[in-house]
């Protein structure tokens, strides 16, 4: 059994180029530091422009998440395929209200639920959102809106 695995290791070392290795402690630092660089407000645009495309879901959540990201990326993101992504632009307060009107039409019902509960969401598109076909949704939308106005201001004459 040795000699196999030892067989099995030494065709796999022969297979794998060495030069283009990353150890996992390497990866896990590189990861780091992208994670570290998506999140900063003094990232420049250039760079949060690529870590908006990385091909971690996590890394680009974190990118929805800057309060400096530029119009362009949010724009790049309000479509991307993985629904946290989408949930970080929902709750950013510098989150274009063009995105947010995109959002408000997600198929996603998470998304349109954290746009429900958005108080700084504006007024009309909470009221679209309270039409929302899904009664969970739309009764949030209400509730915020109650929140913001008041509930006796709401349903005054």
């Amino acid at each position: 059994m040795f000699n196999l695995i030892q067989t099995i290791s030494k065709k796999l070392e022969k297979s794998f180029d060495q030069s283009n290795h990353k150890s996992a402690s390497d990866q896990s630092a590189q990861f780091w530091q992208d994670y570290y660089l998506a999140g900063e407000i003094t990232t420049p645009a250039g760079r949060l422009a690529a870590l908006a495309e990385h091909r971690d879901p996590i890394i680009r959540k974190r990118v929805a998440e800057n309060l400096q990201m530029p119009a362009y990326i949010q724009r790049l993101l309000v479509s991307d395929r993985d629904v946290d992504v989408r949930l970080a632009l929902t709750t950013n307060p510098s989150t274009l209200v063009e995105i947010w009107e995109q959002l408000a039409e997600d198929e996603s019902e998470l998304v349109r639920l954290s746009l429900a509960r958005n108080k700084n969401m504006p007024v009309p598109m909470l009221i679209n959102l309270a039409r929302d076909k899904q009664t969970n949704i739309a009764r949030l939308a209400q509730q915020t809106i109650e929140e913001i106005f008041g509930a006796s201001r709401v349903f005054a004459g």
